[in-house]
């Protein structure tokens, strides 16, 4: 099974996409969210809410392959380390995880010496 988390609008068919948007959540009440849209579109069907930092409804050992896009920089170091430790948990031995992050000033480079620290920690 693949996992895609924070996939936003950009949902992959056949994968367990998740995003924590309280838009998301808010757009499947019934009726009610028929209304709600965010930035002129809906997310995609087959987008579940998820939030890596509380931790996604998957077993853990369960996952072939995690992507994540342009999420791990948004978060704070205590839940970045959070979120790292539930996308290890959730790989199977010998799983891949993908992840892509800006790096666009000095905070976020002393984030990324902090995020490569903590996948030495965790490997």
């Amino acid at each position: 099974m693949n996992v895609h988390y924070g996939c936003g609008f950009s949902s992959c068919e056949g994968w367990e996409n998740f995003d924590a948007s309280p838009t998301l959540i808010i757009e499947r009440i019934p009726f009610f969210g028929l209304f709600v849209k965010k930035n002129n579109g809906r997310f995609p069907n087959n987008v579940k809410y998820g939030n890596i930092v509380k931790g996604l409804p998957l077993k853990d050992n369960s996952i072939d392959l995690v992507y994540c896009s342009h999420i791990l920089e948004h978060l704070s170091l205590n839940d970045l380390k959070i979120a790292l430790k539930n996308t290890y948990k959730m790989l199977k031995g010998g799983g891949v995880s993908d992840w892509y992050f800006r790096i666009w000033n000095l905070m976020q480079e002393s984030i990324l010496i902090i995020l490569i620290a903590t996948l030495l920690f965790l490997f």
